[in-house]
């Protein structure tokens, strides 16, 4: 449903005050730096059930 404010003047700076921009939080930024690097072993493990999941498709 179309906003009614959106043919008025002004209505896009209102449009900007009602949401606010979205900044990424520190701490998930943070997170994402921290994580170790995937185990190899792990890595063809996944892989090897993918082949089977798209083989069992075909």
């Amino acid at each position: 449903m179309p906003d009614k404010d959106a043919a008025t003047p002004g209505a896009a700076e209102r449009q900007r005050r009602r949401k606010p921009a979205e900044e990424p939080e520190p701490a998930a930024a943070a997170e994402e730096q921290e994580q170790a690097p995937p185990d190899p072993a792990e890595l063809e493990e996944l892989r090897g059930r993918l082949i089977a999941q798209y083989r069992g498709r075909r």
